[in-house]
């Protein structure tokens, strides 16, 4: 994103926050909507990345995208939240919200039977079309390796594919219940 690196280039960090959240913002949201499933909880992980990005952008190295570093750092967020409420990630079974309930029957059974983790990676390779390799950078951080990023490039979409054979095998059983 070259307007974002040009204002940090002329120390426009005010403006440079600007331009990174108005060209990302609303998708770094959706994805701690979507994992999270509760837009309140959602806005108080938002405003950790906001702060978390305000005090690094300036000391970003480029060594990744800026999406792919804002979502690591969303990712980081998440889980730093999940360790200060100490409750396990399969919490996910509450249905809480309007728009659970107003979500086909299926849906919302497949959706209760996966952990926050697993809708996060569903959410960035499907919804935010991330390849491996950028998930990869979203996991380990911009400054792993290219080795390092190789593996866990592998290890993600094997992980992946498991996580699709559970999505059918929800979506099965949820079809046989109603």
């Amino acid at each position: 994103m070259h307007d974002v690196r040009d204002l940090l280039a002329r120390d426009d960090r005010a403006a440079a926050l600007h331009a990174l959240f108005a060209a990302y913002g609303a998708e770094v949201f959706g994805l701690l909507v979507g994992v999270l499933d509760d837009t309140r909880l959602a806005d108080e992980v938002y405003a950790d990345v906001v702060a978390q990005v305000s005090d690094e952008l300036a000391h970003f190295e480029w060594a990744c995208s800026l999406r792919v570093w804002l979502y690591g750092i969303a990712r980081a967020a998440l889980r730093a939240r999940r360790k200060r409420e100490h409750r396990p990630s399969d919490q996910a079974t509450r249905d809480n919200t309007r728009a659970s309930r107003a979500l086909r029957p299926v849906v919302v059974a497949v959706r209760r039977g996966l952990s926050e983790e697993e809708r996060e990676l569903l959410i960035l390779r499907i919804d935010r079309e991330l390849d491996w390799t950028q998930l990869a950078l979203v996991e380990l951080g911009s400054d792993a390796s290219t080795p390092e990023v190789a593996t866990e490039a592998r290890r993600m979409s094997a992980r992946f594919d498991k996580l699709v054979e559970r999505v059918r095998d929800l979506a099965e059983l949820a079809l046989k219940q109603r």
